[in-house]
């Protein structure tokens, strides 16, 4: 697998970028965010950085996946958050996990688009990483990101039986 080829990025081997970062999941997701702006999900709510970083986070998870089986495994993935898209929420609202204000669902409900940014998109993917949060402190064997990839592969088999997902327009998921 290569990366763009710079001194940003290592010479273009993310096995570099894994090394220079010590295998380490947060010191991963930090490089990759520096190292490439479309990665940096980073909203403002009340004049406050309201961080996500879900492509980041999801790239650092594929990476431990790879290398599972190595010998130079990434730590500290139990300190990612879940990834804040559409498909969790959707999901988290059909079972009742996270409930929308009225006139909130009501838009979702009828395809309205959620403006990226706005207060009610921030709010849905905070919504969506605190429930799963809540979700891994109760089960307390699996990490955010292996809670959010089961609650993930589980609404691909669901798709006629739910409610809408929010729409919004973004490069960040």
């Amino acid at each position: 697998m290569f990366l763009v080829n710079s001194k940003r990025t290592q010479n273009g081997k993310v096995i570099n970028l894994l090394k220079t970062s010590d295998f380490d999941a947060i010191k991963i997701v930090k490089s990759i965010t520096e190292n490439f702006p479309c990665f940096k999900d980073i909203s403002i709510l009340d004049n406050k950085e309201v961080i996500f970083l879900k492509r980041a986070q999801i790239c650092v998870n594929d990476f431990a996946y790879v290398l599972k089986n190595n010998v130079n495994k990434i730590t500290n993935l139990d300190m990612l958050t879940a990834y804040a898209d559409y498909k969790l929420p959707q999901l988290l609202r059909m079972y009742g996990v996270i409930n929308y204000e009225k006139s909130l669902a009501e838009k979702i409900d009828a395809l309205i688009e959620i403006v990226h940014d706005s207060r009610e998109e921030i709010e849905i993917r905070s919504a969506t990483i605190w429930a799963i949060e809540l979700l891994r402190q109760r089960i307390n064997t699996l990490t955010a990101g292996e809670i959010d990839n089961t609650i993930w592969l589980l609404s691909q088999g669901i798709q006629n039986e739910t409610k809408p997902y929010h729409h919004s327009r973004t490069i960040f998921y």
